[in-house]
């Protein structure tokens, strides 16, 4: 039940579970992307196909966090 909040430079621990904090974020800007992680829809640079159905998701920042099979709905309208 702790979050990991990375704002810019900065990281925050949150206690609360990530199913709480999802349903209280705006889900045109923040969607899950894996268990343990959702994203600001606006740092999103890239999206690449990887092995096993899954995809990677390159940040703005240079950061790389997996899109994995469950939550590829949450961003489909960036698959198709």
């Amino acid at each position: 039940n702790n979050v990991r909040l990375h704002v810019g430079s900065e990281s925050y621990l949150w206690r609360e579970s990530i199913g709480n904090i999802e349903e209280k974020l705006d889900p045109t800007q923040f969607r899950r992307v894996h268990r343990s992680a959702m994203v600001n829809m606006n740092f999103i640079k890239e999206l690449r196909s990887v092995a096993g159905g899954e995809y990677q998701i390159i940040l703005s920042n240079g950061e790389n966090l997996i899109l994995s099979r469950t939550y590829q709905k949450n961003l489909g309208e960036f698959l198709s």
